[in-house]
């Protein structure tokens, strides 16, 4: 960042409606004065119309959040898997190649507007794998079930679901990897959270408001877990299927745990809250890495701008 970054209290205090219409300008586009603020998390996006030609969506980084050069990694990588012919919507070139500008002490991309994908809502008996590089997509049909979502089994010999047959209700499914041999897991309650050791023989469910429990992938009894509470979500299993790694989200901030199976003990190993607060709802959607080192999660926020108009008559 240069030293012209924003000083004031918040960090957006000086992202005025002005300056964002000026830095599209300064791409060479000519904004027609209309603006319209998208959902975003740590960054602030807008949709800006441009005279004569369709809008554009316009990024501006958190400043102090990222480094320049991780701004322009992640631009190359989208890059790269547009050029692939992947579905995702990369920045802008300018004549230049650069796709990183920078106005009032704000770094900033441009994207062109891109629609969603529409649901598939027809198909809700169907995985659908995605290359993580280039190739084509894969669909697994487990006919008779309504998918709720499905994940890999650890050994890779097939998928776990949360599924419902007609007539029935929610319910843990195995299927190999064919989609054709499936039955389900026996389970208490309608689960909302599951996860799956990693010898792929025990899955720990949740049912709302009661604590998750270990129930044998083959039948049997589910086996109570010591330490654990209803508000505890099994996030996954470590590597060695000793520990369990435990989210307790209590709205505008969490905490990730590791709890022994079996002794109990656990460990407080992160605390998880936004660092900007503004228009925070909750937390939601999370994820740690097998090692237990890195996590993502995800939150709602709500935005809005208040504008001041002098000189109405």
């Amino acid at each position: 960042m240069s030293d012209s970054s924003p000083t004031q209290k918040h960090p957006y205090d000086a992202l005025t409606p002005d300056l964002i219409l000026d830095a599209v300008d300064q791409t060479g586009r000519r904004s027609d004065g209309r603006l319209l603020a998208l959902n975003s998390y740590e960054n602030r996006v807008y949709q800006v119309g441009v005279e004569e030609s369709t809008p554009v969506i316009a990024k501006f980084y958190r400043p102090g959040r990222w480094s320049r050069a991780a701004i322009l990694e992640e631009h190359a990588f989208a890059l790269e898997l547009a050029g692939a012919e992947l579905p995702v919507v990369p920045p802008l070139e300018d004549e230049r190649g650069g796709t990183l500008h920078e106005h009032g002490g704000f770094l900033f991309s441009v994207s062109a507007r891109q629609r969603g994908r529409a649901p598939e809502l027809d198909q809700r008996d169907t995985i659908r794998l995605l290359p993580i590089g280039p190739g084509e997509e894969r669909k697994v049909k487990v006919e008779g079930l309504d998918i709720s979502f499905a994940r890999w089994l650890p050994d890779g010999s097939g998928f776990y679901m949360v599924a419902r047959a007609e007539g029935q209700q929610r319910r843990p499914w195995l299927t190999d990897l064919e989609g054709k041999n499936r039955r389900p897991v026996e389970v208490e309650g309608v689960p909302f959270a599951l996860s799956v050791s990693p010898d792929s023989r025990f899955l720990t469910a949740n049912a709302r408001g009661a604590a998750p429990k270990i129930y044998p992938m083959e039948g049997g009894a589910a086996r109570p877990i010591p330490g654990v509470t209803s508000e505890d979500n099994v996030m996954r299993w470590s590597l060695d299927g000793r520990f369990l790694y435990l989210v307790v989200n209590q709205g505008t901030h969490a905490r990730i745990d590791r709890l022994e199976i079996a002794t109990g003990r656990r460990e407080i190993l992160h605390t998880l809250s936004p660092a900007d607060k503004a228009g925070l709802m909750d937390l939601a959607y999370f994820l740690i890495t097998p090692d237990a080192r890195a996590y993502v999660y995800s939150y709602r926020r709500y935005l809005s701008t208040l504008y001041l108009v002098e000189g109405l008559r």
